[in-house]
């Protein structure tokens, strides 16, 4: 799963990831734009 596919969001905006998708918590967070 890509970040574009988990996170319908600006790319400006930056969060963890692991807020939403507890169950992914290998995922990383979003990059600053």
């Amino acid at each position: 799963m890509t970040e574009q596919e988990c996170l319908p969001f600006p790319s400006g905006s930056h969060f963890n990831i692991s807020n939403l998708y507890p169950l992914k918590s290998k995922t990383v967070t979003i990059r600053k734009a």
